[in-house]
């Protein structure tokens, strides 16, 4: 089963300035740093690498799951650090912000009040739990979908088999499939294919399960790493929710068994958006989610 995303390799113009965003701004420990290539560890199971290219850098999107309790500061963090493309962002249950490093990539640091953050200490400084998505930029997209079922990525109900969208998961790895037709938001920013190299995690590997499906149609090197030293209860005492038929209603349990209070961000809350229409999942997404899928994530 696949359980978290355990590595993840992008290209770089520069290695320099990717040390300034992850390591100076964001404070992750560096591991490696050679003229052409520079390494960090985002969480003790996750380790990012970025490699030199002379080639253009199709931007990546990347989503980080936070602290819900010290979102705020998570956000500050980005904000002095002249890195944020976006207001924060809200919904019943989660805090969203998007930002940039030096390569364009769009990242984001995403908080739900139903996971538990006593399952991992206080490790990093921008408050990062797990990293949560990896966004896929796709042509034939129902092929590209069946590749991930076929991974034993599961469809958490956000997204169709037909696209333009869709997410699919399994323990706390979510892989947002997206058409290249469609822009990624907050900035209807053009979605191009990133060149990136992912390795998903697995717990009790076999050798026939970590035979992977054809994903070079896409141009996209995805792999599996049997990862015994990962804990596979993790994505559970974290509160994932369990990505099967009952995925929405296992969020709607964790949700009001919580009962700690929501997190305030007085200062920055974005209040323009019309939260008014509720998903079958609990949470209330902005009506114009519904109205455009182009614009909305």
């Amino acid at each position: 089963m696949i359980t978290h995303y355990a590595h993840l390799t992008l290209r770089t113009l520069s290695p320099i300035g990717v040390r300034q965003v992850y390591g100076e701004a964001m404070g992750f420990p560096l591991l490696e740093e050679t003229a052409d290539r520079v390494a960090f560890r985002i969480t003790p199971s996750k380790t990012f690498r970025f490699d030199r290219t002379e080639e253009t850098v199709s931007p990546a999107h990347l989503a980080f799951e936070v602290r819900h309790s010290t979102f705020e500061s998570s956000s500050r963090l980005i904000e002095g650090a002249g890195l944020a493309v976006s207001e924060v962002r809200e919904t019943t249950h989660t805090f969203q912000r998007y930002f940039k490093d030096a390569d364009g990539n769009l990242l984001e640091i995403y908080s739900h009040d139903y996971i538990d953050e006593t399952a991992l200490p206080q490790d990093n400084p921008l408050g990062v739990l797990y990293l949560r998505e990896v966004g896929f930029v796709v042509d034939d997209f129902v092929d590209c979908w069946e590749d991930f079922r076929n991974l034993g990525l599961i469809e958490t109900g956000r997204g169709t088999r037909e696209g333009p969208f869709c997410i699919l998961a399994s323990g706390s790895a979510h892989a947002v499939l997206n058409h290249r037709s469609r822009r990624w938001i907050p900035i209807d920013m053009t979605a191009l294919k990133p060149d990136l190299q992912v390795t998903l995690g697995a717990s009790l590997a076999t050798d026939s399960e970590l035979t992977l499906p054809a994903l070079t149609g896409e141009g996209y090197d995805i792999r599996i790493e049997h990862t015994p030293d990962f804990d596979p209860s993790l994505p559970e005492r974290l509160g994932v929710p369990r990505v099967d038929r009952s995925y929405r209603s296992s969020i709607s349990r964790r949700v009001s068994r919580n009962t700690t209070s929501p997190a305030v961000l007085p200062r920055l809350i974005v209040s323009s958006y019309s939260f008014s229409r509720q998903s079958d999942d609990g949470i209330k997404y902005p009506s114009s989610s519904f109205a455009n899928p182009n614009t909305i994530r």
